[in-house]
């Protein structure tokens, strides 16, 4: 096995819609490089924040007693806690309506829509890999998971041009092969839909009650193309719990009969590559995620 990517193959393969991306928080920063361009909420702010960025910032708005503020799940739960779910919701809101322009793997995937319908995963809450596909005049449906109790799970239907409905996820149905299909599996900011209709899974209780049903909450429909697909996972570090649950979860719907998968690992920690393989994911060190869509260019000969 080599430990570097065929990259020629995967750009070929997503151009054919046989790769499903799974987009995580790096895939958002692009170039940028945090230590050099801190995230500041409000005025100065520059860019979106990182997980731990939002969790310091969560930690001080609240007053969160404990130091050493990082774990953004028990930040927010306390802040829904002691303050109210409504009010977190707003600060949601107002942080990921930044307009930070699309990163370079954002635009790569709505260029490979235009040779073949895609199918994107993503748990960030912004709405870059969106924006992009506008910019490149690509059409696309959104399905975003609703935070309710139902065991049979809801999901926000945006359909192209069309105004957002809820449904069960049972009955989400979806022409993959004419379609783009944005799947945003742990919410995120709407910028047409009144605030207070915007949807997080952020909240210890949130990622509970989410993980502990995702089997009957993923549409049965897209279980089906998960298991016809590659898998390409972008932007995560299995260092949280709630990213190697659903990892774990995403294992069992594809069953034992399951098409290579990969991650692009930007950290070059051991542990990251460790538990990447035990679960059957080859995991690709890569300077940064731009570096990582300027070799696929290259490879087809396309800088």
């Amino acid at each position: 096995m080599t430990d570097t990517p065929n990259y020629r193959l995967m750009d070929k393969l997503m151009r054919k819609g046989k790769i499903i991306p799974f987009l995580g928080a790096g895939a958002s920063f692009g170039s940028r490089l945090s230590l050099k361009k801190p995230w500041r909420v409000g005025a100065k702010r520059v860019a979106l924040p990182s997980g731990s960025e939002l969790a310091v910032y969560l930690a001080k708005e609240a007053k969160f007693p404990e130091k050493n503020a990082w774990d953004l799940a028990k930040i927010s739960q306390f802040y829904d806690t002691t303050i109210g779910r409504a009010d977190l919701v707003d600060e949601l809101n107002e942080i990921f309506a930044f307009d930070q322009k699309p990163a370079a793997i954002h635009k790569y995937m709505a260029e490979a829509a235009k040779h073949a319908p895609q199918l994107i995963v993503t748990t960030n809450y912004d709405d870059l890999i969106e924006r992009a596909f506008i910019d490149a005049g690509q059409p696309f449906d959104v399905a975003v998971h609703v935070v309710r109790a139902t065991d049979s799970g809801m999901i926000v239907w945006r359909k192209h041009g069309q105004a957002p409905y809820e449904l069960l996820a049972k009955d989400f149905d979806a022409d993959f092969s004419q379609t783009n299909v944005i799947y945003k599996i742990h919410g995120a900011i709407d910028r047409d839909v009144p605030p207070q209709h915007a949807h997080y899974v952020i909240t210890e209780d949130d990622y509970i009650d989410f993980l502990s049903r995702m089997p009957g909450v993923i549409p049965s429909i897209l279980v089906e193309e998960f298991q016809k697909r590659h898998f390409l996972f972008i932007g995560y570090g299995l260092q949280d719990w709630n990213v190697r649950v659903v990892l774990n979860q995403l294992t069992k719907l594809r069953g034992p009969l399951q098409h290579q998968s990969w991650a692009v690992e930007t950290q070059k920690k051991i542990v990251e590559k460790t538990l990447w393989n035990a679960r059957r994911v080859t995991v690709y060190d890569e300077t940064s995620i731009d570096a990582f869509v300027k070799r696929l260019r290259t490879a087809r000969g396309k800088p």
